[in-house]
């Protein structure tokens, strides 16, 4: 049962239409997580959501519970920006709906979001501006981000076993399985462990704890970026329980 009442920035994920005229919106909150609301009137309103029911874009929604707090519904919609140049470039609109596929996998039921809301939401202005071109890998990075997010962190500072510093090492393996990295002398036994060397290691460790403006410099293509992205692949599946198959999400 709904009982609130709040106004607040948003990013539109999508929209269904349920009568001629009403829609019903999805869209991820800093606070409330991933809401869905009906939009009454929502296919003709000029005045209440004006240009603000467009997948992507970033709204201030003023939302509201019926009487019965059976369901939501939005008043009303400040469009702050729509990101046209993302609508424009199928490689740009492609990345920012992996990243957004894998948030409606990820946040179901969580609230109080906030810092995956803002990396997303500079995820979708770099891609607008142009930043990201080229770099076809965001959607990992962008994983790997959200997983740190959630508390799912690799231990890569030092080795899990003698504690020796990673920094000073040429090699490293992790271990998707327990989330551990160990240097060279401690992996005795290298069975599930994959083999970064310090490039990798290096765009590994970016991936987690840097900005989409940090990835900038990991114009990464390859060999490299073929095995980065095969540890956070299996590291997500095995801590968050989903994995990319087929064109969508699907949890284990």
């Amino acid at each position: 049962m709904y009982k609130k009442e709040f106004f607040e920035h948003s990013v539109v994920f999508s929209i269904r239409t349920f009568r001629e005229d009403d829609l019903i919106v999805k869209f991820l909150t800093p606070s409330q997580g991933m809401v869905t609301s009906f939009a009454f009137g929502g296919k003709k309103s000029r005045r209440r959501f004006p240009g603000c029911l467009e997948e992507l874009s970033h709204v201030i929604f003023k939302v509201s519970s019926s009487k019965n707090g059976n369901y939501l519904y939005l008043q009303e919609g400040i469009l702050i920006d729509r990101f046209s140049n993302i609508h424009k470039n199928r490689s740009l609109y492609g990345m920012a709906i992996n990243c957004q596929k894998f948030l409606d996998a990820v946040l179901i039921g969580r609230e109080d979001v906030r810092g995956i809301f803002d990396l997303y939401l500079e995820l979708l202005k770099g891609l607008n501006n142009g930043l990201f071109n080229g770099m076809g890998n965001i959607p990992i990075f962008f994983r790997a981000r959200v997983a740190k997010e959630l508390g799912y962190l690799p231990r890569i500072e030092s080795c899990n076993t003698c504690g020796r510093l990673l920094s000073t090492q040429w090699e490293v393996f992790f271990s998707p399985k327990d989330g551990n990295v160990v240097c060279g002398r401690c992996a005795s036994q290298k069975n599930g462990f994959i083999l970064f060397k310090r490039p990798a290691f290096e765009l590994f460790c970016a991936s987690f704890l840097g900005s989409p403006n940090d990835w900038l410099r990991f114009k990464t293509h390859g060999e490299i970026l073929n095995l980065v992205a095969k540890g956070i692949g299996l590291f997500v599946e095995t801590h968050l329980g989903i994995r990319w198959d087929r064109g969508r999400f699907r949890t284990k």
